[in-house]
């Protein structure tokens, strides 16, 4: 069997040799063929089959943004990988792989880190090392000595519409502040205020002359503060 994997793998290393280098998605499915064949990524492709939901769950979706899988990277069970598809299901709070024909769900603890089209998460505890945290997967929205998270939590519905039976997903969003190894729910502009006392009237001229509604976008609020805050560090 060792024999024949070789033989397979050296058959499409030389394949991708003279591939059009333009077809990228082509391109991809081939490399991750080659790295599972030489064993490089075993532990990733070993999940269960994610199954999905019931089909009358057509007019919503549990996933972040989209229910088509998007291109990212995940650093998982320690090693890192890039080039690869992903979804991440806010209902169930987990990650699930896209490999071709399948999907893969991961194993939430063995996850650091990901990506999805841009869109960076983490598994908070696995960097910061804190405790007692309800969920395990956050939205990384600002960097600095503080930090900005966002956590999108959906929930799942029946209701029965002109006599048919629909399932839809809601969805509510939260944002934390991680200060001084502390997870802060934050979820107005007073609490914000008695948070960063000294720095009141810094941000209060701040929303003034940048013309900043809460109401309008909590998550641009709530970055553009922070990332003011970090640059008075």
């Amino acid at each position: 069997m060792d024999l024949l994997k070789g033989t397979k793998c050296l058959f499409l290393l030389f394949f991708i040799s003279f591939t059009v280098y333009g077809q990228n998605s082509d391109n991809n499915a081939i490399k991750q063929e080659v790295d599972k064949l030489m064993g490089y990524q075993a532990s990733i492709y070993n999940g269960p089959k994610f199954f999905g939901y019931p089909s009358y769950y057509k007019e919503t979706h549990p996933f972040f943004n989209s229910n088509i899988p998007g291109i990212g990277s995940i650093q998982y069970d320690g090693k890192y990988y890039e080039g690869i598809y992903l979804l991440y299901d806010e209902y169930k709070d987990i990650v699930v792989l896209s490999d071709q024909s399948r999907l893969i769900e991961l194993n939430t603890d063995k996850i650091t880190k990901f990506t999805i089209n841009g869109s960076q998460f983490v598994h908070i505890d696995k960097l910061y090392n804190l405790k007692d945290n309800k969920y395990d997967l956050y939205e990384f929205l600002e960097d600095g000595k503080i930090k900005l998270f966002r956590k999108e939590i959906k929930s799942k519905q029946q209701q029965i519409i002109n006599n048919e039976f629909i399932g839809v997903f809601e969805s509510k969003v939260y944002y934390f502040i991680l200060l001084e190894n502390k997870l802060i729910p934050i979820t107005n502009k007073k609490q914000l205020f008695q948070l960063f006392a000294k720095e009141q009237q810094g941000i209060r001229r701040l929303i003034s002359k940048e013309k900043l509604k809460f109401r309008r976008s909590k998550e641009a609020f709530f970055r553009k503060v922070i990332a003011y805050l970090n640059n008075q560090q």
